[in-house]
């Protein structure tokens, strides 16, 4: 075999294995990529749970408030409440 034809020979032979490593660091990279999108999504869902359950702890609290308002109104204030009951009801 001739100069050429070996050093041909080992050109190809280390193209070969670089672009296995290529696939191997691509893989690696898209297996990253996805598992940080599964954390971000994650939070995400977390912050918008957290965000809800907020929502909801101050609804009660709301709630909670206009029974103890209507338990001690008289019958006007039963009327100005109606409508901001109502929402809630609906």
């Amino acid at each position: 075999m001739s100069i050429k034809d070996n050093l041909t020979k080992k050109l190809e032979s280390q193209i070969e294995l670089w672009n296995k490593q290529l696939e191997s660091l691509t893989a690696d990279a898209e297996k990253e990529k996805a598992e940080a999108e599964n954390q971000k999504a994650s939070a995400e869902l977390k912050l918008n749970i957290a965000n809800a359950l907020e929502s909801l702890k101050s609804n009660i609290n709301e709630a909670n408030q206009a029974i103890a308002e209507l338990k001690d109104a008289g019958e006007g204030k039963v009327n100005d409440m109606k409508a901001k009951l109502r929402k809630w009801l609906e």
